[in-house]
């Protein structure tokens, strides 16, 4: 989550993907694989977020080099303006646009009128996904957290597996009584 001010507000940027098996991502985000996914309903963060900055969740602008120079140039903003002295569409801009090398991310955004860990309505989140090298330790402490909470009973696990043959990852749906414990964060 990004953390900072738009204007004079403190503002963060809760950022999330459309999707899950973007391996690249996995290596990124995830400490390479060892990390874990959790998945919401869009529709439910858009009630729960009832006091976002922006008036609804974005998906992120993919764009060639530099997409907003020319912006930036007509606003007569360099690269030393300070944050706090930015227009507030310019901020939109800025935190809507990425370079297009990030495409594959599908990322979607939610201004947060917040500094810190977001709140959620627990029947919003639907799934948790393993990566491939998630520690045993994590994937027994998660399961038993969504195991312990009768507001969880309706998310989902999945485990990432290699697709054979093929240089991809994919879900594989699994159930808490058979949950792999094999990940153990090795390299």
């Amino acid at each position: 989550m990004y953390r900072g001010r738009i204007g004079d507000k403190k503002t963060g940027i809760l950022s999330m993907s459309h999707v899950d098996n973007e391996i690249l991502m996995w290596s990124h985000y995830a400490d390479r694989h060892k990390g874990f996914c959790i998945g919401f309903s869009q529709f439910g963060l858009r009630d729960d977020f009832s006091t976002v900055i922006h008036p609804a969740d974005y998906d992120v602008q993919y764009d060639k080099p530099k997409p907003f120079s020319s912006l930036l140039k007509s606003y007569k903003i360099s690269n030393l303006t300070p944050f706090e002295f930015l227009d507030a569409d310019v901020y939109k801009i800025l935190i809507e646009y990425k370079h297009e090398n990030w495409s594959y991310e599908k990322e979607l955004r939610f201004l947060y009128p917040k500094i810190g860990a977001v709140k959620f309505t627990p029947i919003n989140l639907k799934t948790v996904t393993y990566g491939i090298r998630t520690p045993a330790y994590h994937k027994k402490t998660l399961n038993n957290l969504i195991l312990s909470k009768t507001n969880f009973k309706q998310v989902k696990q999945y485990q990432m597996k290699r697709l054979p043959g093929e240089l991809g990852i994919k879900p594989n749906e699994i159930k808490d009584e058979d949950l792999e414990m094999d990940g153990d964060g090795k390299d």
